[in-house]
């Protein structure tokens, strides 16, 4: 189809080009005469699925990553799913694009990691907070805890530290 071929050809010459997103958002939206936001949402889509798609590949080929860990963005946009599947492990060779392996949905955020099985202690992650400021956080701190604490408000830091989880 002709928006497969526009869509491909502006990704493929976008990313050699060192093009943002927004860039190649705004030549497919005046190349198909359609809404700026739309064609933002599938850039940012197939962005994150061709980054995900090369690490997997990266993942497999190296030999030695035989799981992964799924990684959800800390901030109050992320997903219920992305944020359920924050910080699980997956064997590498049972990754399902979609299903266990981002993205999962339209404007997906959630990237992965590879797994051995080593300690997160003394480790961090970023997160980010309603006014877009960023901050660490433990990275034994998954998402749905991260939510608990920063945006539910119905666990407290302290608990958290003292060993209460959600």
């Amino acid at each position: 189809s002709r928006l497969e071929n526009v869509v491909n050809q502006t990704l493929n010459n976008g990313i050699i080009q060192g093009l943002s997103n927004n860039e190649m958002a705004r030549r497919i939206s005046e190349d198909m005469n359609s809404g700026f936001k739309v064609a933002k949402r599938l850039v940012d889509t197939e962005v994150t699925n061709s980054y995900n798609q090369a690490t997997l590949a990266g993942y497999e080929a190296s030999g030695v990553v035989d799981e992964y860990e799924y990684v959800a963005t800390l901030d109050n946009r992320t997903s219920e799913i992305c944020t359920s599947l924050d910080g699980e492990i997956f064997k590498t060779s049972e990754a399902v694009t979609g299903l266990t392996y981002p993205p999962l949905h339209v404007s997906c955020r959630s990237t992965t990691t590879a797994h051995f099985d080593t300690s997160k202690e003394g480790l961090t992650r970023i997160a980010r907070n309603l006014d877009g400021n960023t901050y660490f956080v433990p990275a034994s701190m998954d998402a749905k805890n991260h939510r608990a604490i920063y945006y539910d408000k119905t666990l407290t830091r302290s608990e958290w530290d003292a060993g209460k989880r959600i």
